[in-house]
C-alpha cells in the first residue's frame, strides 16, 4: 500500500507532448503577429525587422510541428523545445524590442 504523500515525480513528458506543443506554437504565431503589430504602430524600423524575424521563426516552428516532426523526437528534445516556444513567447508578449544576436 502507497502512502499518501509517495507520489511519482512529474517529469515533464506531459507538458511536452504533441498535442501541447502544437497549441502553444499557434499561440506564439498569435503572439508574435501582435508583436508585429506594436512595432509597426511605433513606426520603428529596427523593431518592425526584430519583430518580423520572430514571427518567422514561429511560423518556421508552426509548419513543424503541424507536419509532426515533432512527434518522431525523444521526450528529452521535446521538452527543450517547450522551453524555446515559452521563452520565445514572453519575448512576444513582453512588448519589448526583440533582441536579434
Amino acid at each position: 500500500m502507497r502512502s499518501w504523500n509517495d507520489r511519482l515525480e512529474d517529469d515533464g513528458e506531459s507538458g511536452a507532448s504533441e498535442p501541447i506543443l502544437r497549441g502553444m506554437v499557434e499561440g506564439l504565431v498569435t503572439n508574435s503577429l501582435r508583436a508585429l503589430g506594436r512595432a509597426f504602430s511605433a513606426e520603428d524600423a529596427v523593431d518592425q525587422l526584430r519583430a518580423e524575424l520572430l514571427l518567422e521563426v514561429a511560423r518556421a516552428m508552426r509548419r513543424d510541428v503541424r507536419a509532426g516532426s515533432w512527434s518522431r523526437l525523444p521526450t528529452g528534445d521535446r521538452k527543450k523545445l517547450r522551453r524555446a516556444v515559452l521563452f520565445l513567447e514572453q519575448l512576444a508578449e513582453s512588448g519589448v524590442p526583440v533582441p536579434v544576436a
